[in-house]
């Protein structure tokens, strides 16, 4: 069968991505292959090499977000159900292990009350990540004096869950800022103007 150059393009896209040690190169086209390929080519592979999701169906989207879950703790980006919060995470901690000028962090143990990441020097870092301007909440913080960590690293993601900006504080700067969120009966951390003056700004798509 003879194959449009744009069809070549869309077929080889799509093999790229779902098949990536696939020789294409070596695939002999019948008429039912081609027609199922080119489907899907159709559906995943657009300009910006995104999926275009709208061309899928309620099961098909629900499938694949199924399969995205199973691929993300398979590769251990995330290891709970808290998908924003275990995502930023792993952003933070290799953002900072790529990074010559900041600490080296490793991932806490699952479950471990106040802190998600421990750098070499034994330094305690909570690290909350957030699609919006607030943050979520931090239980048992009552005395300045009883310190629960050393700092806290704010992990801001955009509406499509790329990094969008990462913001530091530390534990006496954390405790000037925190915000009591009534209903939750805990503080939290509102990303303010005064609150980004008073962070060592990490990353910041906007810089």
């Amino acid at each position: 069968m003879q194959l449009k150059k744009i069809e070549k393009r869309a077929i080889s896209g799509f093999l790229y991505l779902f098949a990536p040690k696939f020789n294409f190169q070596n695939l002999i086209f019948t008429d039912t292959l081609f027609k199922h390929i080119l489907k899907y080519a159709q559906i995943y592979c657009i300009k910006d090499k995104r999926m275009d999701l709208s061309k899928l169906t309620n099961a098909e989207i629900t499938s694949l977000y199924g399969e995205i879950i199973k691929e993300l703790k398979n590769r251990n980006i995330i290891r709970t159900k808290n998908i924003c919060g275990d995502l930023g995470e792993f952003l933070v901690i290799n953002y900072y292990n790529t990074h010559a000028n900041l600490p080296k962090l490793q991932e806490a143990p699952i479950g471990t009350k106040n802190i998600d990441a421990i750098s070499r020097e034994g330094e305690r870092y909570s690290i909350k990540a957030t699609t919006t301007n607030t943050t979520g909440v931090f239980y048992g913080i009552e005395d300045r004096l009883q310190k629960k960590f050393e700092y806290v690293i704010i992990c801001q993601l955009d509406e499509s869950y790329s990094l969008k900006a990462i913001y530091e504080l530390s534990w006496e700067k954390f405790f000037q800022l925190k915000h009591w969120h009534s209903r939750m009966k805990a503080w939290n951390i509102v990303i303010s103007k005064k609150v980004i003056e008073n962070s060592t700004v990490i990353y910041s798509s906007t810089i």
